[in-house]
């Protein structure tokens, strides 16, 4: 009986670490959407195959236990890239607190985008780090920040064919990420000028999409309701 004992004791503890272990894959693998403690909500981390990407982050409006966490999960996810949706510093001037690596991808035109401003993003502001983000390159990018976080989660940087506008908001960068056939967009604070035609260029941009952020904070002032509309047809 003794025996019997010990040999069940030995497969159920067997057994027990061969399901843990293949739990903490299957969360490995699954793909991770985290919105910080914000009184603005511009924080978003997304986790995959041990990695992470940020999109957006402003350390005015987080407390220092959320930056504290970020860090602790960014040392089981390394952040392998950054995306600024558009340069106002609510987005982007608590970033160089966590994250200081190579690739920061930035919505505007390089025109924009002063040295001092550049300090304000990573601490080492070396021009290299940048990339900035436009209709001519957002393909390019789509693809490297895809390779970055995991071939089988698909991220794609949605913009206009054409300019509509020299505003910051008209340059935003709307960001869709695919993942086993469900989609999250993130769309910063794109304006309805901006929103309006990517839908004209592509009238499928926002179908089938599964979780969203509110444009620009939720507002209803600058035809940012041109996306509910469309998302909820």
């Amino acid at each position: 009986l003794m025996t019997c004992n010990k040999a069940l004791v030995k497969f159920t503890y067997r057994f027990t670490s061969l399901i843990f272990v293949l739990t903490q894959l299957c969360f490995c693998l699954a793909l991770e959407m985290s919105a910080f403690n914000s009184k603005q909500a511009n924080n978003i981390l997304i986790t995959h195959r041990g990695k992470g990407i940020i999109v957006d982050f402003s350390g005015n409006f987080v407390t220092s236990g959320t930056q504290n966490y970020i860090k602790r999960v960014s040392e089981k996810f390394p952040i392998c890239a950054a995306i600024i949706t558009h340069q106002h510093a609510d987005h982007y001037n608590g970033l160089r607190d966590v994250y200081d690596g190579e690739n920061t991808f930035i919505g505007g035109n390089n025109s924009t985008i002063s040295e001092s401003k550049k300090s304000d993003f990573l601490k080492n502001a070396d021009k290299s780090y940048f990339y900035e983000v436009n209709n001519n390159s957002k393909a390019a990018f789509s693809k490297a920040l895809t390779d970055a976080l995991g071939m089988d989660a698909k991220v794609e940087i949605l913009l206009p064919n054409i300019s509509v506008g020299p505003q910051v908001h008209d340059q935003n960068l709307i960001v869709k990420i695919t993942y086993a056939g469900r989609s999250i967009l993130l769309p910063g604070d794109a304006n309805g000028h901006l929103i309006k035609q990517v839908i004209n260029d592509n009238p499928d941009a926002f179908k089938n999409i599964d979780i969203w952020v509110m444009p620009h904070h939720g507002s209803l002032y600058s035809g940012e309701d041109l996306l509910y509309q469309y998302l909820f047809q």
